[in-house]
């Protein structure tokens, strides 16, 4: 399968399969609108917390997936969502590092440094694994965000964090559940 990459902001865009990802960080979140009825205050549906001194994660349950813009994979249109599993999401992790320091699509050895950045500071990396259908395939969409006092991000258990400019302090991967193949990599651009 063909890798591929997109260097979104103001990098020049190189990709063969990207997937799509509208990039609008002020965007208010529609999340926790439905009022509970029991206190009448706002409820606030949140992520599964699935967090490791190592590894913090979170998974977006199926029915919260339209929440994320992702709408497009290699496959096609999204039509649908699942929640992914620990067992994939251990899959995705466990290849991720050897895949991004062999990644041939990536000129300008972005990948090969976030990789490098990876290994040294991964616990400092928050990801929402969303789950998509696209093209009859199931591909996890890991969103990935580095967290620390300046950027804080506090509530990444309950919205989508997108974030425009960056580098690689935010990047996304694309990955076939089914084939266990990573697809492709979106890593921000420098403002």
């Amino acid at each position: 399968m063909r890798d591929a990459i997109v260097l979104v902001g103001m990098v020049a865009c190189m990709t063969g399969s990207a997937f799509a990802v509208e990039q609008n960080a002020k965007e208010p979140s529609t999340l926790g609108a439905a009022a509970s009825e029991k206190t009448g205050k706002p409820k606030t549906p949140t992520y599964l917390n699935i967090s490791s001194p190592k590894r913090p994660g979170a998974i977006v349950p199926e029915s919260m997936g339209k929440d994320f813009t992702v709408s497009q994979t290699k496959f096609g249109p999204v039509t649908g969502y699942f929640t992914p599993t620990n067992q994939q999401i251990d899959k995705f992790e466990s290849g991720l590092i050897k895949w991004l320091k062999n990644t041939k699509s990536d000129p300008e050895g972005r990948t090969k440094e976030l990789a490098t950045r990876l290994v040294k500071e991964r616990s400092g990396y928050r990801t929402q694994y969303l789950g998509v259908i696209s093209g009859g395939r199931k591909v996890l969409h890991a969103n990935f965000f580095f967290s620390s006092e300046e950027m804080r991000f506090e509530d990444w258990l309950t919205r989508p964090i997108v974030v425009k400019d960056g580098g690689n302090n935010f990047f996304a991967v694309e990955y076939d559940v089914e084939k266990n193949a990573y697809l492709s990599i979106m890593i921000n651009g420098e403002a």
